[in-house]
This record gives structure tokens, C-alpha cells and sequence, in this order.
């Protein structure tokens, strides 16, 4: 795709995907992990999308709004009963840390293909 503005806008949508909280939910409602692994390969295409379209936009207003719908997620769906699943934090902060730690891989993931490139 060519158009820089189609790329930002369809990366975007990929992003609007609650990842943080749809791994938190498996965990706390299917006790099941392989919800984290759909995280980690979502989270992973896009970033990767990202660096290979060179839209450093998409990526970082990208995790804000995953970071935001996950969180309104979480507070919509996680009943005051299982707040204790995630001891010592609460359901809304443990989709705050995964979501900031996402970012932070991809922000690193990002950088260092920058620095690669330029080599």
C-alpha cells in the first residue's frame, strides 16, 4: 500500500484489538495461557508491519489505543470478585504493566531496526 495515511489508519484498527485484556481474560476466566501467545503474535505482526512500512505513528498511537481498550475492557468485564487473580495488582493494573511492557519491546524492537538500517 502506498499511502501512508491508509497504512496508519489500517494498522490502527489492527491495534483497537484489546490484547492486554484478552490474555488477562483467558487467564482468569479459561485458565488457559495461549490467550498471552495471541498477545505476544499480534502485538509482534504489527510491530513488524510497522518497521516495515516505517510508520513509527502507527506504532506508538497504536499501543495507546490498545492500552485504552484493554483497560475499558478489563474494568467492563472483570467482576470486583476476581480483582484478586492478579495479587499483588488489581485486573486494570496488570493490563496497564503487560501494555507498557508491550510497547516498550516494540519502542526497542523498533529502534534497533532503525539503527540496523542505517548501517
Amino acid at each position: 500500500m502506498k499511502n501512508k495515511a491508509g497504512q496508519t489508519v489500517l494498522l490502527l484498527f489492527g491495534y483497537c484489538i484489546p490484547f492486554a485484556f484478552l490474555g488477562i481474560y483467558g487467564d482468569v476466566s479459561y485458565d488457559t495461557m495461549w490467550l498471552y501467545a495471541l498477545l505476544a503474535a499480534g502485538m509482534g505482526l504489527l510491530c513488524l508491519t510497522c518497521i516495515k512500512f516505517k510508520n513509527p505513528i502507527a506504532l506508538v498511537l497504536g499501543n495507546i489505543i490498545s492500552g485504552i481498550v484493554s483497560v475499558l475492557c478489563a474494568h467492563a468485564f472483570i467482576s470486583a470478585e476476581l480483582e484478586w487473580y492478579f495479587k499483588p495488582l488489581t485486573a486494570r493494573k496488570t493490563v496497564i504493566l503487560i501494555s507498557l511492557g508491550a510497547f516498550l519491546i516494540q519502542f526497542m524492537l523498533w529502534k534497533a531496526a532503525s539503527k540496523k538500517a542505517k548501517q
